[in-house]
């Protein structure tokens, strides 16, 4: 596109210079004017030039290179929007240039855009720079021109539409709120507009039910996008439901009302109650409170809590409630509380609702209670009596317990002798005592007439002067209290005594056929004439004879020997039979299986346990049926309690009686003792009998019936049973053997 004049320098003479192009691709001349039009940016442009001859001088010529060069481009420039927000795009087209040849982008150092091949401009920040360059491509002729940077100024984008998403809360529950739309990363922030609710962050907490409750949600700008708030929203709050209701009152007593109860349930509401229909329901209910039908009847009721401000209407499950029967008042015994031995007691109640008939039971004590009639052979005891007045449809059973104390009959003592007035020194005096119980009383003399006189076999002899007193006592028996009476003597002393012979006697008198049996026995009295005392030498030999009288006497406890039964025979029982003597007195025994053992208790209170007494020792154990059985040299058990401390225990084996064990009872009249069947015991059944003294000194035995086991091998077994079974059937299903025994009280 350029012109270049060329000239000459050089030749002679007149011809013309004639210019000519040898490259016409490269460049074209003006042949005359020799100006160079380059019409290549690249390559040799070649020119000839010739400069013709005249009359003198020849032609002559010569050449020239000239090298092409490109041109620059006229200058380029981009058009379109100057400005964008994040997330436009922006359209941007040249004017200007010269090669017409293709058009690229950049956008060097931007940070909030990026520009494609077409010149679209995205905008990838709301903050930062964008400047946009185009080059247009040189050709063959043109070099390659850039435009001016063009600057695109980036702004924010508004967010998409926010909204509160959350439009309901229940009363008493928070609520998370929530929100949809927005745009970017900005914080999310929440705000109470109007209304009882309050927030903490975005947290709701709302009011009483039914309130308003408005909030409205903001979203904070960051980088790309404008700040954003969402319009108000109404939040409605709801009643809640209240907690489950139940009926706290389960059972109500016959005759009473009932205060009828809940629990659970929340809120202001008031409880009703109404007794559920179809339900053959006998009860009634004013307000909260029930009155009952008979007991046992039906009984079905529900609660209901109204709704209030803040919580919806509740209402139970329904409730049988059970009418129970109510407990009598009022029952007592009514008879007396005491009454003196070989009489009987009238035993009579007072009160009870119920329509039951009155029993009676024997708690403790060894009296005899038939019927409403109380009896005792002895007295000086306490016997524990239970009334029961039976229940009916609506009233429970009811007892009453009350002790009776047996008085024993008031026993007097009185002196039928009459002493000589005044006795003298040497002197004797035989006394003479009436008991009303037929007792023999036991004579002594008083501490502080030692000196005075003393007494032997019921005679009284005078030692010295001064007042000699006589005690008579006695201890009373099970029937018959103490008793005691004493006499003085004035003895003086005398000068000379001749010698006396006395026949002293202690004379009881017998008791009448009538009075109670155990109160006479017959014994030996001695009577002894004795010599009085005298200054002589004279010696006066003493003469002996025998009378007998009637007194009474109690057979001491002595447990160191077998006892028999009260028929008088030696204990013979079937394995698992017991039976219990007291004062010779069959009684009832109550047997108690515990654990492994045997447990037999005595109305005197005493125990006997028998068998394995400590889990996992030697002793044999009871078996679940209730029968010891054991093998010869096996151990067991056998302990003792209630007897007196210190007195002697035994325990005899019979049908021989062969003593086992002794010893003595314990400082709490306990006794914890083992026993060995012996090695050549026969087998079959035995009795084991245990002798002690108990709590009131009387005689104790308890015996108990067991087995000795053969040790055999299970075929001896096997082919015994079925040698019985074939003797058995031959013989129409009789027993074999038969054992005679005597009768004999068990329990």
């Amino acid at each position: 596109g350029g012109t270049v004049t060329l000239g000459t320098t050089g030749g002679n003479g007149t011809g013309a210079v004639v210019y000519a192009s040898t490259t016409p691709g490269v460049c074209t001349v003006n042949a005359s004017s020799g100006a160079v039009s380059m019409g290549s940016g690249t390559g040799t442009c070649s020119i000839a030039v010739t400069k013709a001859g005249d009359s003198t001088y020849d032609a002559t010529s010569a050449s020239v290179d000239i090298a092409a060069a490109k041109a620059n481009q006229s200058a380029l420039s981009v058009t379109g929007s100057s400005s964008g927000a994040y997330g436009a795009t922006v359209s941007l087209s040249t004017s200007g240039g010269s090669s017409g040849g293709s058009v690229s982008w950049s956008e060097g150092a931007s940070t909030a855009c990026t520009v494609n091949a077409s010149g679209s401009v995205s905008i990838t920040a709301g903050t930062g720079t964008c400047s946009i360059t185009a080059t247009m491509a040189g050709n063959g002729n043109y070099l390659t021109v850039d435009s001016a940077m063009f600057a695109i100024t980036v702004s924010r984008a508004a967010q998409s539409a926010l909204t509160v998403t959350s439009t309901s809360v229940t009363y008493g529950q928070t609520l998370v709120l929530t929100n949809s739309g927005g745009s970017g990363t900005g914080a999310v922030t929440w705000e109470v507009s109007s209304g009882t609710c309050t927030s903490d962050g975005s947290t709701l907490t709302p009011g009483d039910a039914g309130s308003v409750c408005q909030v409205r949600v903001s979203k904070a700008q960051d980088g790309n996008f404008l700040a954003a708030q969402s319009s108000i929203t109404t939040v409605n709050i709801a009643r809640a439901s209240q907690a489950v209701l139940t009926v706290t009152s389960t059972s109500v007593t016959y005759g009473q009302t009932l205060a009828l109860t809940t629990s659970g349930g929340t809120g202001t509401g008031a409880v009703t109650w109404v007794v559920v229909p179809s339900t053959g329901s006998t009860c009634t209910i004013a307000g909260s409170t029930l009155t009952p039908g008979d007991a046992g009847s039906t009984c079905v009721v529900r609660a209901t809590k109204t709704q209030d401000t803040n919580y919806l209407v509740r209402q139970s499950a329904n409730t049988t409630l059970t009418v129970d029967k109510a407990a009598q008042t009022g029952f007592s015994i009514s008879s007396a509380a005491s009454f003196t031995t070989g009489a009987s007691l009238a035993l009579t109640t007072t009160g009870g609702q119920s329509s039951g008939s009155v029993s009676w039971s024997l708690q403790s004590g060894t009296c005899v209670l038939v019927g409403t009639t109380l009896t005792a052979s002895r007295g000086g005891i306490t016997c524990s009596v239970q009334a029961t007045r039976a229940g009916d449809t609506n009233w429970l059973s009811t007892n009453e317990t009350q002790s009776v104390t047996v008085d024993k009959v008031v026993q007097t003592i009185s002196f039928r002798s009459t002493p000589p007035s005044p006795a003298n020194v040497g002197g004797t005096y035989t006394v003479t005592v009436d008991s009303s119980a037929f007792l023999a009383p036991t004579l002594a003399i008083a501490n502080q007439s030692q000196s005075i006189c003393s007494v032997s076999a019921g005679v009284v002899t005078f030692t010295g002067p001064g007042t000699c007193l006589i005690s008579a006592s006695q201890a009373g028996n099970d029937t018959y209290s103490s008793a005691a009476a004493s006499q003085s003597v004035n003895v003086t002393a005398v000068a000379a005594a001749a010698p006396v012979t006395v026949a002293p006697s202690v004379s009881v008198p017998v008791a009448p056929s009538s009075s109670i049996a155990d109160a006479s026995a017959n014994v030996a009295t001695t009577t002894t004439t004795v010599p009085p005392k005298s200054t002589s030498a004279t010696t006066v030999p003493a003469t002996t004879s025998t009378t007998t009288t009637t007194t009474t006497t109690t057979v001491p406890a002595d447990p160191s020997v077998p006892q028999n039964g009260a028929d008088g025979l030696p204990p013979e029982l079937e394995a698992g039979e017991t039976t219990a003597i007291v004062r010779g007195q069959s009684v009832k025994v109550t047997v108690q299986k515990l654990n492994e053992a045997i447990v037999l208790s005595l109305p005197n209170d005493v125990k006997v346990t028998i068998g394995r007494t400590a889990p996992g020792g030697e002793s044999v154990a009871v078996a679940a049926d209730g029968v010891l059985r054991m093998y010869r040299e096996d151990n067991v058990d056998i302990a003792l309690d209630g007897l007196v401390p210190g007195t002697t225990y035994t325990i005899f084996m019979f049908s021989d009686p062969v003593e086992l064990a002794r010893g003595e009872a314990g400082a709490g009249g306990n006794v914890a003792t083992s026993i060995r069947v012996p090695k050549d015991a026969a087998h079959g059944s035995h009795t084991v009998q245990v002798n002690g003294v108990g709590p009131g000194g009387e005689m104790v035995s308890v015996s108990m019936g067991f087995e000795v086991l053969q040790r055999t091998s299970n075929t001896r077994v096997v082919v015994l049973a079925f040698t019985v079974a074939i003797l058995l059937a031959l013989l129409g299903g009789r027993p074999i053997f038969s054992r005679r025994r005597r009768g004999i009280a068990r329990s």
